[in-house]
C-alpha cells in the first residue's frame, strides 16, 4: 500500500533520478535507520527498483548499511539503511539592514560552522563581507564538499531575476541583482529566498517536513516578517513575497524600540539616529538592562512584545494556525516577554480558542534560522522528491546527485 503524502515512486527506468530521491527521502526521514522492506511498503516501488537505487546511493556515499533488525521469524532479519548527513554541505547567508549571518550546514540542516558580521549600508561592502564569510565557513570542510549557496534577503524580492527590490531600511538596494553578484563572486551555484520564508524552510527541513496543519513562522530580525505553511508546504503568494508585516513590522523594529528606550532615558540620544549596524548594540544594551532588573527597560520590551502579540494573534486567527514558531536575532531579546504575551492574547482574544489549541514555541535555530533556511532551500532542490517545494527560484536546478 502506498502511504499518502510521502512521495510514491515509479518503477519505470526513465524515472531513476526521481526514484533515488524518493528512496533517499525515506532513509533521511527515518529515525535510526529504515529497511528496504519498509521503503517498499511506504513508496510502492518494487524490491528490484529499491535495490538498484540503494546501491547507487551507497556507491556515492549518501547511504550506508547498518545493523540488522531484531529477528521476527524465519530467515535473516532485514538490514537497516542509514543516511550520511555529512556527505556534503551547503552554505546559507542572511542579510538584513544591520547584520550578515552565515552558516555552513550538513544535509540534515545541522549547523557545522557560523559567523556573524555587521552589515554596511553599501552594497559592494556587503558583498565583500558575504564572500569573506562564505570562504570562512567553507574552509572547515573544503570547497569541494560544498553543494551550493542559499541567500536569504528582506523582501520584496524578485525571485525570477534574483534581485532585491527596495527593501525597507536598505535605501541603496533598489533592484540589486545580488544573487548573480554573489554567485559570480563565490563561484558557487546560488539560490535566493525571502528571509521570513527561508526561516520557515529551516523549520520544515529540520523537522523532515512532517509538520502537519497550518504553521505560522514569525521572524524577528531588524523588523518583523511572517511566513506560513500548510501541511509542510510554504504558501508564498504570487511572487514569493507573502508575509509582509506592514506598519506593525516598523513598530517592533530596532529603530522604533531604540527610540522608545531613548525617550525613557535608558539609552544615549545619539542611539536614535545610529546606522543599522549600531542599532544592534543599542538593542543589546537595552536587553542587558532588562536582564539586570531595570524596570523601565523591561517595560519598553514588554510594550513591543504586546504590540507584536496582538498582531500575530490576528494573523493566527486569519490563517487558522495550529502551530506558531518564532525565531531570529531579536527573539533573543523579546522572547521572554513575547511567549507570555502570546499565550495571554490567545486565551483572551483568539476567536478560535474554543475550537482548537495553538502551540507556541521558539525555533531551535534561534537567531540563525533564516541563514539555515537559505541553505535548506538548496537541499530541497538537490535531494527532495518534489524539488522546488521550498523555493520558487529554480536557477540552481534539481540535479546534482
Amino acid at each position: 500500500m502506498v502511504t499518502a503524502g510521502v512521495g510514491a515512486g515509479s518503477n519505470m527506468l526513465r524515472m531513476g533520478d526521481y526514484n533515488a530521491r524518493v528512496v533517499l527521502d525515506h532513509i533521511r526521514r527515518s529515525n535510526g535507520g529504515v529497511s528496504r522492506i519498509d521503503i517498499a511498503r511506504a513508496t510502492g516501488l518494487s524490491a528490484q527498483t529499491i535495490s538498484n537505487q540503494v546501491q547507487r546511493l551507497m556507491e556515492v556515499g549518501l547511504v550506508s548499511e547498518g545493523q540488522r533488525s531484531v529477528p521476527q521469524g524465519r530467515g535473516n532479519p532485514p538490514t537497516y539503511l542509514n543516511f550520511n548527513p555529512n556527505y556534503a554541505y551547503v552554505v546559507g547567508v542572511h542579510v538584513d539592514p544591520s547584520t550578515i549571518l552565515t552558516t555552513l550546514v550538513n544535509l540534515d540542516g545541522e549547523i557545522i560552522a557560523k559567523v556573524m558580521q555587521p552589515a554596511s549600508e553599501e552594497v559592494e561592502e556587503v558583498l565583500e563581507a558575504m564572500v569573506e564569510s562564505v570562504r570562512h565557513v567553507s574552509a572547515s570542510v573544503g570547497e569541494s564538499k560544498i553543494l551550493g549557496l542559499g541567500l536569504a534577503m528582506p523582501g520584496p524580492v524578485d525571485l525570477a531575476t534574483g534581485e532585491v527590490v527596495s527593501p525597507g531600511n536598505m535605501p541603496k538596494w533598489h533592484r540589486v541583482p545580488i544573487r548573480r553578484m554573489l554567485q559570480k563572486a563565490t563561484g558557487l551555484p546560488t539560490v535566493m529566498q525571502k528571509d521570513s520564508t527561508a526561516a520557515l524552510c529551516a523549520e520544515l527541513w529540520g523537522r523532515n517536513r512532517t509538520v502537519a496543519g497550518v504553521t505560522l513562522m514569525a521572524y524577528l530580525g531588524y523588523g518583523l516578517g511572517c511566513a506560513f505553511s500548510v501541511d509542510g508546504k510554504p504558501m508564498v503568494g504570487a511572487s514569493g513575497n507573502a508575509g509582509s508585516a506592514g506598519p506593525i513590522g516598523d513598530r517592533v523594529s530596532y529603530p522604533s524600540i531604540v527610540q522608545e528606550a531613548v525617550q525613557a532615558g535608558l539609552l544615549d540620544p545619539v542611539a536614535a539616529s545610529a546606522p543599522p549596524a549600531q542599532l544592534v548594540d543599542a538593542m543589546q544594551a537595552l536587553a542587558d538592562q532588562a536582564g539586570e532588573g531595570v524596570v523601565a527597560a523591561q517595560q519598553v520590551l514588554r510594550a513591543a512584545a504586546k504590540d507584536l502579540a496582538r498582531y500575530l494573534m490576528r494573523f493566527v486567527d486569519f490563517i487558522d494556525a495550529s502551530d506558531v514558531v518564532i525565531g531570529g536575532p531579536n527573539w533573543v531579546r523579546l522572547g521572554q516577554y513575547l511567549q507570555e504575551e502570546m499565550q495571554s492574547r490567545y486565551e483572551e482574544d483568539s476567536a478560535l480558542r474554543g475550537v482548537h489549541t495553538v502551540s507556541f514555541h521558539a525555533s531551535d535555530y534561534g537567531q540563525w534560522v533564516a541563514s539555515v533556511g537559505a541553505a535548506t532551500v538548496v537541499l530541497d532542490l538537490k535531494f527532495s522528491p518534489s524539488p522546488g517545494v521550498l523555493c520558487m527560484d529554480t536557477e540552481l536546478g534539481s540535479g546534482g546527485m
